[in-house]
């Protein structure tokens, strides 16, 4: 009793802490509860509530104190007995949610949430994982129970977005997953996920902090970022794709100027002009010159003299001067322009006499094929050449009447070395037989043209000269040569075919015939140029008979859109695309041949001719008509002659007279195809119509944009 009485006395004086320690050795616990209570004691409190089994109140009074792990003790405690006693289970729940708490606030989250799935609320038990900090638990947890938005907030949460970003990847979020790579600094991941998502300007964005500037490019063309994507491409050295993107801007748009000076820079690296640069370029070209279009102008003009167009630099200095007489070194290069056009007329005058004289030189071989023959009934060489450095007189041939010279529309309109004519191999000299002439070259199978190459064997003929397979000694390779016949030229001709050969030899594409070189051996001008084994379109559309393989000839005609694509872009047009100028060689490759009616499109200082060039099966109604205008859809026409060919084995219009049939192709609607061929797709029917559709507007732009729609044929 003395215990008891010294307890009541400290407890009366203040004294809690000590009351409570006397009231529990004098074995009253309860008035010791009571003590620590007033005193806050909390701990004290807890440790004589679960001697007392009073758990809840023991878990409380440890929370109070801040020591949580011995309140969730005592919370599980509580919850053993209840569950001993058979207590409903909404009590045992309740005895385990505050386990759950203390061992949250203890920083125990994992036996917290092992004590949610025994009263079975898993999701409870992932999220107490995340307010306690386990992220990666908490995410694991989400997962299984199938929640992967809950598993990527919770690793987002957790500053893990590397990992977020592999399951948002796995649920097919690849624009979040991309979202979350860049935040971990996974730029080459990120740059996949956004491509994958199509979220095109957040992928040029990446690739161009990895410095990916052709991918960047890329990017900001399909987000529709022409100027970006062209300054990405520069940065890439890709002037071609460059002035490509920077081409879908108009006049009218806000950074149309902008984009001039970005398509400058990207011609300057190209080093010459192309087709979509110039067209892109006109509307600056009309406006007015202030001081930064003359820089601008300047810089074009220098672009023009790195590709020797020298007529279209000496405009622009022109129009420099002008502007200001003494801009730049404008004075000083003006007059290099006027003298290279002069030099290089001279350089091509001989070949362009060598290579328009059709008529009268069709003749004259005509009049000497039944004199001239060997066994097989094939002319056996070219007889003597006339000498352009002559030394010795020969007496005039027999056989060589004199006629008159070809119109000048004729000169032009026979321009096609693909139309085989009587002509199989036939003399050349000068077109007034009086004259005399010097055995220089004979041309057979053996003969060496200077010390560069051996004719092996003749393999075609034409209205232009005659083809030799041959061996280049110095490079030990077969090569073709042209042999040209000579003619009278204008001074038109002679500057657009000076311009064609230029851009020929320029153009290096796997489907377009390589020419490689003007010759010239002891007066015998010619061209040497990739030698081809194969069969050309036409043979194999006669031995399909209509029944071509819809898989095969689509193909080829891929083929077709990318080297015709390739000539487009240079600024030349074939005019003349036909199955004889089509060859398939192995392995299943097709080349174009024959660019030798070729138009330049929109050269400046080049006029055209305004005659009708092509093969009449073929040609597009503007040709017809003689359009000074013609662009790369004349082509696509033409295409379109010949996949109609190809896939029905018949052309879309014919005739007995080519008055009837020119007619045909500018006012008679074609026949459908599938109306000749059943089994042809639909898809192929209406792309082969369209490109048939005598309106330019009405056919497709582009090579690209057909070789897009033959994506849609199966």
């Amino acid at each position: 009793m003395a215990s008891v009485r010294k307890a009541k006395a400290l407890l009366a004086e203040g004294k809690y802490l000590e009351a409570g320690r006397a009231f529990e050795e004098a074995g009253s616990r309860k008035q010791a509860v009571l003590a620590y209570g007033k005193g806050e004691c909390w701990v004290d409190l807890g440790r004589v509530l679960e001697r007392l089994r009073r758990w809840e109140e023991a878990g409380a009074a440890y929370a109070r104190a801040g020591e949580y792990a011995r309140a969730a003790g005592a919370a599980e405690s509580w919850a053993v007995r209840l569950q001993t006693k058979g207590a409903p289970p909404a009590d045992q729940k309740k005895a385990i949610r505050w386990a759950v708490h203390y061992h949250g606030k203890a920083g125990n989250p994992g036996k917290a949430a092992e004590l949610l799935e025994l009263i079975d609320e898993p999701t409870k038990a992932a999220e107490a994982l995340i307010k306690a900090g386990f992220f990666e638990a908490a995410a694991e947890r989400f997962v299984a129970l199938g929640m992967p938005d809950k598993a990527i907030d919770a690793l987002v949460r957790g500053d893990l977005p590397l990992k977020a970003a592999t399951l948002a990847a796995q649920r097919g979020d690849d624009l979040l997953a991309g979202r979350l790579l860049r935040e971990g600094g996974d730029h080459g991941g990120a740059l996949e996920a956004f491509g994958s998502a199509e979220a095109w300007a957040e992928a040029a964005v990446e690739a161009g902090v990895l410095e990916d500037w052709a991918r960047a490019g890329e990017a900001h063309v399909r987000a529709e970022e022409f100027v970006d994507a062209g300054r990405a491409f520069i940065r890439a050295e890709q002037p071609d794709p460059a002035i490509n993107a920077l081409s879908h801007l108009r006049f009218d748009d806000p950074h149309y100027m902008e984009a001039v000076d970005l398509a400058v820079e990207a011609l300057e690296q190209k080093g010459t002009m192309s087709f979509r640069g110039e067209r892109f370029l006109q509307e600056f070209l009309l406006r007015p010159l202030d001081d930064r279009g003359a820089q601008r102008l300047y810089r074009l003009a220098r672009v023009y003299e790195q590709g020797e167009f020298w007529e279209t630099a000496q405009e622009f200095y022109e129009r420099l001067l002008e502007h200001d007489p003494r801009y730049a070194d404008v004075a000083e290069r003006l007059p290099r322009m006027v003298a290279y056009q002069k030099d290089s007329a001279a350089v091509f005058k001989q070949v362009m006499k060598e290579d328009f004289g059709y008529e009268e030189t069709t003749r004259r071989m005509a009049d000497r094929r039944a004199r001239v023959r060997s066994q097989d009934g094939d002319v056996e060489a070219f007889p003597e050449l006339a000498a352009t450095s002559a030394g010795r007189a020969a007496a005039p041939r027999p056989d060589s009447t004199p006629g008159p010279p070809p119109p000048e529309d004729a000169r032009m309109a026979m321009l096609d070395p693909g139309e085989e004519d009587a002509v199989t191999g036939a003399g050349f000299g000068n077109s007034d037989p009086t004259e005399p002439q010097v055995a220089l070259v004979r041309l057979e199978p053996g003969a060496r043209l200077g010390d560069r190459y051996e004719l092996l064997r003749r393999i075609g003929a034409g209205g232009r000269g005659v083809v030799f397979a041959a061996r280049d000694l110095e490079l030990d390779e077969t090569v073709a040569l042209k042999a040209l016949h000579p003619t009278d030229v204008s001074e038109e001709s002679l500057l657009r075919f000076r311009q064609e050969l230029k851009l020929a030899r320029k153009l290096t594409h796997p489907n377009v015939l390589r020419v490689h070189d003007i010759g010239e051996v002891d007066g015998l001008r010619f061209i040497s140029m990739e030698y081809l084994e194969g069969r050309d379109l036409e043979r194999t559309i006669q031995e399909s008979d209509g029944a071509f393989p819809v898989d095969i000839g689509v193909d080829y005609v891929r083929q077709i859109c990318a080297g015709l694509g390739a000539a487009h872009e240079m600024g030349v047009i074939h005019r003349d695309i036909k199955p004889p100028n089509l060859m398939v060689v192995d392995p299943g490759v097709v080349k174009i041949l024959d660019f030798g009616i070729a138009k330049l499109m929109d050269v400046r200082g080049v006029s055209a001719t305004g005659v009708a060039c092509g093969t009449p099966l073929y040609m597009s109604p503007e040709q017809i008509r003689g359009s000074r205008v013609l662009d790369p859809r004349t082509d696509l026409y033409s295409l379109g002659c010949v996949m109609f060919a190809l896939f029905t084995g018949s052309v879309p219009f014919a005739g007995d007279e080519v008055f009837e049939l020119l007619m045909a192709h500018m006012n008679q609607p074609p026949p459908r195809p599938r109306e000749l061929r059943a089994d042809l797709p639909r898809e192929l029917d209406g792309i082969i119509l369209r490109l048939l559709s005598k309106d330019p507007d009405d056919r497709y732009a582009s090579c690209a944009e057909l070789a897009s729609a033959l994506d849609s044929v199966r």
